[in-house]
């Protein structure tokens, strides 16, 4: 039912239950889908980095991220002061986030941890501290950044609820910190990779019909995943 279609004593009574007229369905905080896109192909071939293409990468990260954490949209104002302490207040513009923050399950070996030391170490020099040109490719935006697309669907794993895309993203550490910051009380525990990303760019599915698609496109790709799962099959992602 539409929200336009809510008869007149759902207004009071607050209860769109039932199976008759004024049900509504409660929007849930389903499940969520990560995807890598446009990574730099450059990675590859950075020494330490165990994955065969970008591909093997996009689809370990997708695997790997157990959080993601996004930024709110506040609006501008301008605030004057009148007489006898009133105020009122002008609309100036947005303001928004430029990062997000994923965290990522670590394996023996330390894959994740080598693919983000090897993603700071294309763009900066560990020797000099500065920009790393290893070639042409790798000084221009295209050759260090990539796109994050986050797909939220309801319970179902199936029904997008929104989808953002992010763009001109980066890593803005190397995660070393996980393993060089020991604890003797917490040595059994595995620690996920907390990873800030800079944004350059946002879209948003209710603004623009091209992210529903993309996040519709993507989320097909995980279909038979979803559909392994729910037969038992629990199997890890491979790289």
């Amino acid at each position: 039912m539409a929200i336009s279609q809510i008869p007149i004593e759902n207004m009071f009574s607050k209860h769109f239950g039932g199976t008759s007229r004024g049900t509504l369905d409660s929007a849930r905080k389903g499940y969520f889908f990560t995807f890598y896109l446009q990574i730099p192909n450059m990675l590859v071939n950075v020494p330490g980095v165990e994955f065969k293409d970008t591909m093997s990468m996009s689809k370990y990260l997708t695997a790997t991220t157990v959080s993601i954490d996004g930024f709110d949209i506040s609006v501008s104002k301008n605030t004057t002061q009148g007489v006898g302490n009133t105020k009122y207040s002008e609309v100036t513009g947005i303001d928004f986030g430029d990062s997000i923050t994923t965290a990522h399950r670590e394996f023996k070996g330390l894959p994740m941890s080598r693919l983000f030391h090897a993603w700071v170490k294309l763009m900066a020099d560990y020797t000099t501290g500065g920009r790393h040109v290893i070639t042409g490719e790798n000084n221009q935006q295209s050759g260090y950044k990539c796109t994050i697309l986050q797909v939220n669907t309801d319970s179902d794993y199936e029904t997008i609820q929104n989808a953002i895309m992010y763009t001109g993203c980066f890593p803005d550490k190397d995660p070393m910190s996980g393993y060089l910051n020991q604890d003797i009380t917490s040595l059994d525990k595995v620690p996920d990779i907390s990873i800030t990303w800079n944004i350059d760019k946002f879209f948003h599915s209710f603004d623009f019909p091209f992210v529903l698609q993309e996040a519709s496109v993507w989320l097909s790709t995980m279909r038979e995943s979803i559909l392994a799962t729910r037969n038992g099959d629990f199997g890890g992602p491979t790289l």
